[in-house]
């Protein structure tokens, strides 16, 4: 540390070595005083090219699968037994990868604990248009910093996955603005609180799944049909196209039409959460109504045909 910067205090220190011991990182032998030392003796028995093989592996892991606290701190230890020259994930990336923020998965579990229990909870929320990506609890007094984050205390009632996106939602009550939805990554500092009364719950319960009936994911708008008409690649002898709409349409139906197209018909909490997956069909897919999602959808495109025309 820089001589300038003032010492960590005393309760900082022992509360960043009691976390090190829970993860596995460091160990504690002896009465007091405790001694702790580095737990090494995974990369002290290895080979260098086992090692470089399974830093390659647990970064891959780390950045494809549902995020984990210690798999990113199992990563750390492996780069820095090898060094980074070494490391055969160097200069690989992930295109959604929120370093930066708290991993959901140390969330997921407390807050279906507090499902469960009916309990309530208080925590610091980041949007996601917010200028900060994460938010330390400050326990040294010197460097107290104004918490950017707004404090939330709500009842919650479900957790949603969106795998498209690798994203966690947590749904629930709030007694200031009702139903409503926070995104998971943006949660820090969770606390429990009371439980709420049982027959509360259950009516608020009621209410979300009435209110989440008609969503793509958890949207909780006015509910509004959407027709697209999907069509068939040319020359193509299967048609995978009718076969990923079946799988990932949800509540929609199909109608035929023709050989070539059928329409499929769905009814949605508003068309922001629908409007990716439609997309991503490309050319294969013409939304038909409502009118005003058409129009958008066409805007869209003529910025991309914008983008390419100088190609």
């Amino acid at each position: 540390m820089p001589e300038e910067a003032a010492l960590p205090d005393e309760k900082t220190i022992r509360s960043d070595l009691a976390y090190l011991v829970e993860a596995g990182i460091v160990s504690r032998s002896g009465q007091r005083p405790f001694r702790f030392r580095l737990r090494n003796e995974l990369w002290n028995q290895l080979e260098t090219e086992e090692l470089q093989r399974l830093e390659l592996f647990v970064h891959v892991m780390a950045g494809t699968r549902v995020p984990s606290v210690l798999g990113y701190l199992l990563q750390d230890s492996l780069r820095r037994s090898l060094g980074e020259a070494e490391c055969l994930s160097f200069g690989v990336g992930f295109a959604y990868h929120y370093d930066c923020r708290i991993l959901d998965e140390a969330y997921l579990y407390p807050l279906l604990t507090a499902i469960e229990t009916r309990s309530q909870v208080t925590f610091d929320y980041l949007t996601p248009k917010s200028d900060s990506r994460y938010v330390a609890r400050g326990t040294n007094p010197l460097h107290v910093r104004q918490n950017p984050a707004s404090k939330v205390t709500m009842l919650p009632l479900k957790t949603v996955y969106d795998h498209q996106y690798g994203r966690w939602y947590l749904l629930g009550f709030k007694p200031t603005v009702g139903l409503g939805s926070w995104r998971m990554e943006g949660i820090s500092g969770l606390e429990m609180g009371l439980p709420a009364d049982p027959e509360f719950v259950a009516l608020k319960r009621e209410q979300l799944e009435e209110k989440t009936r008609w969503s793509w994911l958890v949207d909780m708008g006015a509910p509004i049909r959407v027709s697209v008409r999907f069509f068939q690649p040319e020359g193509a002898r299967y048609n995978f196209i009718r076969e990923r709409v079946l799988l990932q349409g949800q509540s929609g139906i199909i109608s035929e039409e023709g050989s070539g197209s059928f329409l499929f018909h769905i009814e949605v909490n508003g068309t922001r959460e629908i409007r990716p997956w439609l997309r991503s069909f490309g050319s294969s897919c013409e939304v038909l109504e409502p009118k005003a999602m058409r129009q958008e959808m066409i805007e869209e495109w003529k910025e991309l045909a914008k983008i390419y025309e100088s190609v």
